[in-house]
């Protein structure tokens, strides 16, 4: 685990209309900070190309995200893409979300009653 690379703040506070998601490299002191989902959509899907995520991305975001769809590029985020994007149809939603969320919140209950 290299967490002591990353430290990763989430911010959001009920009086004020902002919350933000911050992201710090303690190794490559660098500080990338987005206040709403605009942004986020922005540097994730509207300027992909211009926020390439790259070895050196993936390096610093792989305690936060894994080897997942978000930190990826190429073959391998369009594998996660299409696979992603049936887990999200409403026929799914509906044939299995309600039965998995039932069984989560049992096993999260029995946890708190311990």
């Amino acid at each position: 685990m290299r967490l002591q690379h990353l430290e990763v703040s989430t911010v959001s506070v009920a009086p004020f209309p902002r919350s933000h998601l911050s992201f710090s490299s303690i190794r490559h002191n660098r500080r990338n900070r987005h206040e709403t989902p605009e942004l986020f959509e922005d540097v994730l899907k509207t300027q992909d190309d211009v926020f390439l995520r790259g070895p050196s991305g993936q390096y610093i975001s792989y305690d936060l995200f894994g080897n997942g769809m978000v930190i990826t590029d190429g073959d391998l985020w369009f594998y996660h893409r299409k696979t992603a994007s049936h887990l999200f149809s409403m026929q799914m939603m509906k044939d299995v979300m309600e039965a998995t969320v039932r069984q989560k919140l049992d096993v999260f209950l029995d946890v708190l009653d311990t």
